[in-house]
């Protein structure tokens, strides 16, 4: 059976536990090569997934999460942006800053 991610590089924010971990072992199951960023470490890490800690609400860490990922793997195929960054304040209420 053809595997559809074959040769391709899955990156996935928030891959260390929950939805984001399903969906790293779903592309795993699909023969993608996987990269996790997450703040923690997975409480089960998966064979075949390299996890990064990054924190999507701080730019340095991600450029440096990429930076690792372009020198290991030299490409991505497909980025999910499954992390979450909670601001808790009424949406009309916060400012662009609080949205990066």
């Amino acid at each position: 059976m053809t595997k559809c991610f074959s040769g391709k590089v899955a990156v996935i924010t928030g891959a260390a536990r929950g939805i984001g971990d399903a969906i790293a072992a779903r592309f795993l199951e699909e023969g993608a090569r996987v990269f996790s960023f997450d703040l923690g470490e997975p409480d089960e890490p998966r064979q075949g997934v390299t996890y990064l800690k990054a924190d999507v609400a701080d730019p340095e860490s991600v450029a440096e999460a990429f930076a690792h990922i372009d020198r290991d793997a030299g490409q991505i195929d497909v980025l999910v942006n499954n992390a979450g960054v909670q601001r808790v304040a009424l949406a009309e209420k916060m400012s662009p800053a609080d949205w990066h």
